[in-house]
């Protein structure tokens, strides 16, 4: 495999909303503790599965990280730890940068589908990288940096769509 000429990492949340997120749950841990000093033993196991299920959310919203590589002979797109796709070059009929809304696109940011973008990994950020295929499945991935990207695909061979949403 060639040598990566794009490479993006970006992350779903950065640890500020994290760390902004422990008080309550210590709040939570503090009253299913006093609650369940009074309830039955499946309360007490109903309660800590839900205070377990709460915690491992968390952490995987803490792992969870997006990498964009490009290279004359494919894209890869990883949104560790749940999925990496290679999508071939030879598999791609059309590039596209557009300018959107995660919200109102997507309904949020993460892995999620769009009718007008296709499968979506996104992050922050408000620039997305959209891939038609032969197959015409769209994939989209969130981008910072668009003119950088820009020049790596068309300087390597792939079809890049100019935007209707085109910034100047």
């Amino acid at each position: 495999m060639s040598i990566s000429i794009f490479s993006e990492k970006s992350k779903l949340i950065n640890i500020g909303i994290v760390v902004s997120l422990l008080p309550v749950c210590a709040l939570m841990a503090f009253l299913l503790w006093q609650f369940s000093r009074e309830t039955s033993t499946a309360a007490k196991v109903f309660d800590f599965v839900i205070f377990i299920i709460v915690l491992s959310s968390i952490v995987l919203l803490l792992l969870l990280n997006l990498n964009l590589n490009v290279n004359q002979e494919c894209i890869v797109i990883k949104y560790f730890p749940l999925k990496t796709m290679t999508i071939k070059r030879s598999d791609i009929v059309l590039c596209e940068i557009n300018k959107i809304n995660s919200m109102t696109e997507f309904g949020g940011w993460g892995m999620k589908n769009s009718r007008v973008y296709g499968k979506g990994y996104t992050t922050k950020g408000d620039l997305i990288l959209t891939i038609k295929k032969k197959n015409e499945e769209l994939i989209s991935v969130s981008v910072f940096d668009k003119k950088r990207l820009t020049d790596v695909l068309l300087n390597n061979g792939y079809s890049l769509k100019r935007s209707k949403h085109e910034e100047s």
